[in-house]
């Protein structure tokens, strides 16, 4: 394996473009971000005119191509998950899946943790 160079980036940096959005390789994955709160995302042709499907916020997708744009770059993605494929803006991924907050699960009895060395008990 290579070294990297002395200035290259971390691995798991996350690279910032012109743009302000992150910066996505083809190959890589990354995750569909709703900025709309409707927890979907519209994939669309590269016109952004035509809608070919949606993905739900959170899914994993592959990046297969990107074209630079002035306002904001286009990426080419397909979800992993069922294959579904279209154009999105960088406003709509994130190098990071989110932690769900709805997805935590709180026990439902109180756990005690005893910091004291196991012993007989004292009366």
């Amino acid at each position: 394996m290579p070294m990297p160079g002395p200035f290259a980036k971390p691995r798991g940096a996350q690279v910032q473009g012109r743009n302000g959005g992150p910066v996505f390789g083809v190959g890589m994955r990354a995750f569909v971000r709703d900025t709309s709160g409707k927890g979907l995302v519209v994939l669309s042709d590269v016109s952004g005119k035509v809608a070919l499907g949606h993905l739900a916020d959170g899914a994993e997708v592959e990046i297969l191509a990107w074209i630079p744009r002035r306002a904001a770059t286009l990426y080419r993605v397909q979800s992993t998950q069922d294959g579904a494929g279209g154009w999105l803006g960088v406003a709509h991924l994130r190098a990071e899946a989110s932690i769900d907050t709805a997805a935590v699960v709180a026990p439902t009895s109180p756990v005690w943790i005893s910091l004291t060395k196991p012993g007989p008990k004292a009366n």
